[in-house]
């Protein structure tokens, strides 16, 4: 389970603005009651994009979605049974695929809530979480330690927050004492919406 995950080194971090997550409707209570807090509340501060949440009302799903994952350094897939059965999680893994190849860079983590059965995957699924390393949530038994080890490599994979690197330079962008202006800074909203 170990490997990190790189940004495409053409494009700048601080042109990506969040952190899609695809997720069932029914691993709600997951996401919402635990990754979003833990990930935005946190010290690091990550900005998730949830399309409950995030997509502007009235645009089309289709739409929305491809725009996230253009504005997205990350997608977190979180991978249950309710997400194999889903049509529109499928959809979603679909467009991430074609993502993957276009861009030719790593912005999958996969998270593995609920142990899959392999042998039912879709193949697509089933390649994906063969050729790349992925988190293994632990059992709702499982220690606090292993809870722990498991948030620490997600944040890891995560990377600088997007909110630390606007951070960096807007903090760039102020004016120096001696009065003179810096050039080339670009300037990036804290939190910015889909």
């Amino acid at each position: 389970m170990s490997g990190c995950l790189e940004v495409d080194r053409s494009r700048q971090v601080s042109t990506y603005r969040i952190n899609k997550v695809i997720f069932s409707g029914s691993d709600r209570t997951f996401v919402v009651g635990e990754l979003l807090p833990t990930l935005e509340n946190g010290p690091e501060k990550y900005k998730l994009c949830l399309h409950e949440r995030d997509f502007p009302l009235g645009s089309f799903i289709t739409h929305n979605i491809i725009e996230a994952m253009q504005n997205s350094r990350f997608t977190i897939v979180v991978l249950t049974d309710s997400f194999v059965q889903s049509q529109w999680c499928k959809w979603e893994l679909d467009m991430a695929n074609h993502k993957l190849f276009e861009e030719s860079r790593e912005f999958l983590i996969l998270v593995e809530l609920q142990r899959l059965n392999r042998v039912e995957l879709p193949r697509h699924l089933k390649y994906l979480m063969d050729t790349r390393t992925y988190l293994e949530w632990p059992s709702p038994g499982d220690d606090k330690g292993a809870c722990d080890v498991v948030w620490e490599r997600l944040k890891e994979a995560l990377g600088e927050s997007l909110y630390e690197v606007s951070q960096k330079v807007v903090s760039q962008d102020q004016e120096p004492q001696d009065g003179l202006q810096q050039d080339n800074c670009i300037e990036l909203e804290e939190h910015p919406r889909v």
